[in-house]
């Protein structure tokens, strides 16, 4: 099933008349699964980091690769770095402005999330 034949078929189920026998005879469990796996797809797809972030932290990491817990981008006011967190944190090399946009601030990321 199309992405735009499943959006058609659940229109219906989101109005204020909605007719459960015409949701089911539509295929709405179909509709609604190929929708839910759309949106997993397009979800998992989303990269935090670019290809040379990625390059970079996992040869930063390598050495306490099996030690760390987390990397978090921090703002300290005069712009962000990188924190890696193995037990205690510890602040990265600084890298140049315009770099780990795809991360969010405060946001802890485990090394899976970030594709390391």
């Amino acid at each position: 099933m199309r992405i735009d034949e499943a959006v058609k078929i659940l229109e219906p189920w989101f109005s204020d008349s909605t007719d459960m026998d015409y949701c089911q005879t539509q295929g709405f469990n179909k509709a609604l699964s190929t929708l839910i796996d759309y949106a997993k797809q397009n979800i998992k797809s989303e990269q935090i980091l670019t290809d040379e972030e990625r390059e970079y932290l996992t040869a930063v990491i390598k050495p306490f690769r099996d030690k760390v817990e987390c990397i978090y981008k921090m703002n300290e006011g005069y712009g962000y770095y990188i924190v890696m967190y193995c037990g205690v944190p510890a602040n990265l090399p600084p890298h140049q402005v315009g770099m780990y946009k795809g991360m969010r601030p405060e946001v802890e990321y485990t090394l899976d999330e970030l594709g390391l």
